[in-house]
């Protein structure tokens, strides 16, 4: 509609430019002008006043409902290791390494059939049950070696679990089964 008004300006002026001609002099073609423009500023403002204008309603804002959600209780944690105090060099703890992790190609693509380096995921996880059970700790090499030179604090039943080289396993097969034991280890790399 606006567009529309404004062609209808434009047209104006250039159809009373042109009746004028060219004896018309400058000053009557800045009245023109002027009216002109006070059309169409009246007649846009008519429209306007036409046009509704968008009304708000003032709609309340929704209310949550309480919904209960359950706790889970919380599961016992194993009782965490007293750690005591060691004089260096006096340290006994078994030190095990593993190779790979694997029972098939599927699991690690380096995986060697028969191979005395390959341990299944299944028989991994026996020997870390076994060590759980029978209250071994895990610390990583360094702890180990600190308190052997200088001495120190370590959990009762300290075991090292030491992995040969990345293989893929590693990550894969090895990693999960002892993030659910709570152990650690330490990687040759």
């Amino acid at each position: 509609m606006k567009k529309s008004l404004f062609v209808v300006l434009i047209i104006s002026i250039v159809a009373l430019t042109a009746c004028l001609g060219p004896q018309s002099t400058k000053k009557n073609t800045m009245e023109l002008y002027t009216q002109a423009a006070g059309t169409v500023s009246v007649q846009l403002t008519q429209v306007a006043a036409l046009t509704p204008s968008p009304t708000f309603t003032n709609t309340p804002e929704p209310t949550p409902t309480p919904t209960l959600t359950p706790i889970p209780s919380p599961t016992p944690l194993p009782p965490t290791p007293t750690w005591a105090p060691i004089a260096a060099g006096r340290v006994t703890a078994p030190i095990l390494l593993y190779y790979r992790i694997a029972g098939s190609v599927d699991e690690d693509p380096n995986y060697q059939w028969e191979s005395p380096a390959n341990m299944s995921p299944s028989i991994f996880r026996q020997q870390l049950d076994v060590l759980k059970s029978a209250g071994y700790n895990t610390v990583t090499v360094s702890q180990l070696a600190e308190v052997i030179r200088n001495g120190g604090v370590l959990p009762p039943n300290p075991v090292v679990i030491t992995f040969e080289g990345a293989p893929i396993s590693l990550c894969t097969q090895a990693f999960p089964i002892m993030k659910e034991y709570g152990f650690i280890g330490t990687v040759y790399a």
